[in-house]
């Protein structure tokens, strides 16, 4: 293992036996609220096409989400037109 690993090994360690429960709450309420803006964001981009972004944005995007956004693209186009067929 790298030392990397070893010292997040030891900062997870040090988290749980010396952190309250509070601490640990909280962490996950924001933790919760930032990858929901960060899912909206998405959502809005690859769905309702609200608003521009470059080819680079695009490019990062899909590798953050390991490929998913290009399959949620095509899966939301095909479900919109379904449901908008009279």
């Amino acid at each position: 293992m790298s030392a990397m690993h070893v010292l997040g090994f030891y900062g997870w360690y040090l988290g749980i036996k010396y952190s309250r429960w509070q601490s640990w709450l909280w962490a996950y309420f924001i933790g919760f609220i930032a990858s929901f803006g960060v899912l909206a964001g998405s959502h809005r981009l690859w769905t309702h096409r609200s608003y521009k972004v470059n080819f680079i944005k695009l490019i990062f995007t899909n590798k953050c989400f390991n490929g998913y956004t290009l399959n949620y693209k095509l899966t939301g186009d095909l479900i919109y037109q379904i449901c908008s067929l009279p």
